[in-house]
């Protein structure tokens, strides 16, 4: 009886599975040590705005306090999704660390950013970033996964085949 109920449940209301691929891989240990500009910085503001996809765009404004690796002028802009699939959470007067490729006017905060919380000084995760470029640590050492977790999001992996 209750498969039938069951059965007759799904087929009258039909519910719809979303899946999706984020284009970069989450920040690691290697693409940190890998980044060629890496600065601390802090959110000051942020608003809606649009991007050429017609996507939804949060853009905000920086303060750089701290830059451990680069060159040329620090950004003043971020661009980021709060997209449930591969989108980026940062609250403003938040601190974060960036790990970038390339640096320009503004950046792609998405799995590039970690979120450098309030446990710590710009001065402690200075220094805690350091033990990662140098390799004394890994990122997931030096900074717990909840710092990771909190700024990524990524889609659910799929089940374990056991």
């Amino acid at each position: 009886m209750f498969r039938y109920i069951l059965l007759l449940y799904i087929f009258i209301f039909p519910h719809q599975a979303k899946s999706c691929t984020c284009e970069d891989s989450p920040l690691t240990t290697e693409t940190a040590r890998q980044a060629q500009h890496i600065f601390i910085f802090q959110l000051l503001s942020a608003k809606v705005g649009t991007d050429r996809d017609k996507e939804l765009t949060i853009v905000g404004i920086v303060k750089n306090l701290d830059r451990l690796r680069g060159v040329g002028k620090p950004p003043k802009e971020i661009r980021f999704s709060t997209n449930k699939c591969c989108g980026t959470r940062l609250d403003v007067g938040g601190y974060f660390a960036a790990f970038l490729p390339n640096i320009g006017e503004s950046f792609i905060a998405n799995n590039h950013v970690i979120e450098i919380g309030k446990e710590y000084t710009v001065k402690q995760s200075v220094e805690l970033i350091r033990t990662i470029l140098e390799g004394h640590k890994t990122l997931e050492d030096a900074f717990s996964r909840e710092y990771l977790d909190r700024t990524e999001q990524f889609p659910a992996q799929p089940p374990c085949n056991l």
